[in-house]
């Protein structure tokens, strides 16, 4: 059997459904997520409606008119399908100097562990803080913005807040508070998830950066009640806020790799939506050997596009110190 032969069947058969389960499960976050992903077969673009406007109500008596003026209530929302490749190859020199079926195995394993490390970061930076560039997808920064009012967000421009207006617009306005650069606290935290609230739909998850994740761990820590003859017991298992798991995620948006400050995002993830084209998930194509190229390559291809359909039901509390 050729090399090339070979390499496609051991990557088969040994690491590509090894190097999808590491991708999926590779932080918390992206564990959760990819557990509601759905796949759709065709559509130049991903759209949803939204109800975007309460119906026109009217109390009346007797043989009162009756106002039955249409109401333009349904919105289309869009986003564009994104697209990311990631190339592998193996030259002939490395060939050369990894003969033997053994050491062609471990030099597929490092290329498939690279392979790895890779889609984990493409997917995480671009859900988290895509739309850098045109071609990548519109992250949660800028779905749950610092600052809503004026942007734009799946073609829809987000106004000012008004609770009782119903107006469609803000529906895409998300909640937000400014720690204003100091220690988060509780009752920050408390502001941001009960303003997130809208009848059933509450946070379920709270996710931070590494920094940020520690600081609220320095917050809830006083709180914490340990039986005097267990101190081993010290530290948490898990962090929570009002019943919500609070998780950190290497890709949570922060200013720069030095900031001081994080942010907190307050997510309702059943209005999270995760999809891809139908065969375009972590699709990966055959080894083959270039012409006029001393290597054999494959690359690993996905199409998939990240919504947060309701804003108005997700918050970030920003700008907090966590030094």
């Amino acid at each position: 059997m050729a090399l090339v032969d070979q390499l496609n069947a051991t990557t088969s058969e040994f690491y590509w459904p090894s190097v999808v389960s590491q991708v999926v499960t590779s932080t918390p976050f992206l564990t959760r997520l990819f557990k509601r992903k759905k796949t759709r077969g065709d559509g130049t673009k991903f759209r949803w409606s939204i109800a975007h406007k309460l119906n026109t109500g009217q109390w009346y008596s007797g043989y009162e008119l009756l106002d039955v003026t249409p109401t333009d209530d349904i919105s289309e929302a869009e986003l564009d399908w994104v697209n990311f490749h990631i190339p592998l190859s193996i030259s002939g020199d490395e060939i050369d100097k990894n003969q033997g079926p053994e050491r062609i195995h471990d030099l597929l394993a490092e290329k498939m562990k690279l392979a790895k490390q890779a889609a984990v970061y493409y997917m995480g930076k671009g859900i988290w803080r895509g739309q850098a560039a045109l071609k990548e997808p519109v992250g949660i920064y800028y779905a749950v913005a610092e600052a809503p009012t004026g942007t734009t967000y799946a073609g829809i421009t987000r106004t000012t807040e008004d609770a009782g207006s119903g107006d469609f617009t803000n529906w895409f306005w998300n909640q937000f508070k400014d720690g204003g650069d100091a220690a988060p606290t509780l009752a920050g935290f408390e502001e941001v998830f009960n303003n997130c609230e809208r009848g059933e739909a509450q946070p379920t998850v709270i996710v931070a950066t590494r920094e940020g994740y520690s600081k609220y761990w320095s917050i809830a820590q006083p709180y914490q009640r340990i039986p005097h003859d267990d101190i081993s017991a010290i530290g948490f298992k898990s962090l929570t806020f009002n019943g919500v798991p609070v998780i950190k995620d290497d890709h949570c948006y922060k200013a720069a790799v030095d900031s001081t400050s994080s942010n907190y995002y307050f997510l309702h993830e059943p209005d999270l939506e995760l999809r891809f084209i139908t065969g375009k998930f972590m699709d990966r194509t055959e080894w083959v050997i270039p012409r006029d190229q001393d290597a054999m390559t494959c690359a690993i291809r996905n199409k998939f596009v990240f919504a947060v359909k309701t804003p108005k039901l997700h918050g970030v509390y920003h700008s907090c110190l966590h030094t």
